[in-house]
């Protein structure tokens, strides 16, 4: 038992008890100790701090009963008598979970964990973004690269050797510029009346393009023999001569070699 001035605690078992007010406190101790009839207990002990004045009739409690008074000088003896009758493996730790003990750093690093959750997300979304345009203008790169390659190719046949098809069909051209591999302007006035008429010719596919000795050979395809025989003549009448090297017919077209030089 515990008295204070305005209540009186009761401890009944290791952990468990209850308190009432102190006015009523003698009176229901004493109900209390008839109620347990037999299973009463023999001994009680009461706590109170000294010059309290809250009186307890203990004679009327329990007349077979032995009651003995403890005084406290301060209200801190009852505390350390408290925890020296706890047993730590009956308490319950309180401090767990959610109310675990943290440090201030970590308290600090779970607010700003959503934050850099957030920057993380955004910078691999940036890599990721970046990574994806890098492949996707490599692709591109290389498709211009191989298209470059086949124009080469049918624009100068004879070269065997391709390193660099830019470098080299602008060494190419700057060649024919000069004249060294034939007039440019004799190109130019034999190949673009030609790609008009070819243009404007219908299921006509330009296949292969190449000039020398002051002669263009193109290599097309065409839809029959009478279109191709159109075709000439209509070069012809830009005033230059056409020459029908080969002309086989496959797969419902025909595919034919023409040679063009200046008109005489």
């Amino acid at each position: 038992l515990y008295q204070s001035d305005h209540q009186l605690q009761i401890r009944t078992q290791s952990n468990l008890g209850y308190s009432v007010d102190g006015v009523n406190g003698g009176e229901f101790l004493k109900l209390a100790l008839q109620q347990a009839g037999e299973s009463a207990p023999h001994k009680l002990i009461l706590y109170r701090l000294e010059g309290s004045r809250a009186e307890l009739d203990l004679e009327s409690l329990a007349a077979d009963c032995e009651i003995v008074t403890r005084e406290l000088g301060q209200l801190g003896d009852l505390t350390s008598l408290l925890a020296d009758n706890l047993h730590e493996k009956q308490l319950l730790n309180l401090l767990q979970g959610e109310y675990l003990r943290v440090d201030k750093t970590t308290l600090q690093w779970r607010r700003w964990l959503p934050a850099a959750v957030l920057a993380l997300l955004f910078i691999g979304l940036s890599i990721g973004s970046s990574i994806q345009e890098y492949n996707q203008y490599d692709r591109q790169s290389k498709l211009l690269h191989a298209q470059i390659r086949e124009t080469f190719q049918q624009a100068f046949p004879e070269v065997k050797r391709i390193v660099d098809p830019r470098a080299q069909m602008e060494q190419r051209l700057k060649s024919l510029q000069r004249g060294q591999s034939g007039s440019f302007a004799q190109f130019a006035s034999l190949f673009v009346p030609s790609a008009s008429v070819i243009k404007n010719s219908p299921n006509t596919t330009l296949q292969n393009i190449s000039f020398r000795d002051g002669q263009l050979n193109l290599q097309l395809t065409i839809k029959e023999l009478q279109a191709l025989e159109t075709l000439k003549k209509t070069i012809e009448s830009k005033r230059l001569t056409v020459e029908i090297r080969s002309a086989n017919a496959a797969d419902n077209k025909v595919t034919s070699h023409l040679r063009i030089t200046g008109g005489s």
